[in-house]
């Protein structure tokens, strides 16, 4: 599911209720939405992924990744009431919506993507380069400077 149909749609409350309720505790009827919608998806996920990463990455680390971006995506839609408690309306338009968000989400992702594969001996101050080899702009976070 693409972040654009997640958000443009409106789903009324029992909808997102019960979604809600089928994630935390699944029944028969997760498992057809899953087969039928969510894993076409996912495996469209886990391909690009696949093409962004080394080749010796494994199935596992891959759904991490791919479950990573999902949670962004998820996020902003479940929370997205809640997160326009804590923006100011006039920002909600200008960066929070679809585009915005998923140039957000992309990007984030790609940095993360390449930041996490970096070798473990290297300094968390060094900048991250992209898969393919890019050097990234910014200041990565290191936790010792917080």
């Amino acid at each position: 599911m693409t972040l654009q149909r997640m958000l443009e749609r409106e789903v009324l409350d029992w909808e997102m209720r019960l979604l809600k309720r089928e994630t935390i505790k699944p029944t028969s009827a997760a498992r057809a939405m899953v087969d039928d919608c969510v894993r076409p998806q996912h495996d469209i996920l886990l391909g690009i992924l696949r093409e962004l990463t080394p080749n010796t990455e494994p199935l596992s680390r891959l759904q991490q990744l791919a479950f990573s971006i999902i949670g962004q995506c998820l996020h902003y839609r479940s929370a997205g009431e809640f997160v326009a408690l804590l923006v100011p309306a006039s920002d909600l338009e200008r960066h929070f919506g679809i585009e915005s968000l998923a140039e957000h989400i992309t990007r984030f992702s790609l940095g993360g993507i390449a930041y996490y594969h970096l070798p473990s001996d290297r300094p968390t101050t060094q900048a991250p380069r992209s898969p393919a080899g890019e050097s990234w702009t910014g200041t990565p976070f290191n936790p010792a400077h917080s």
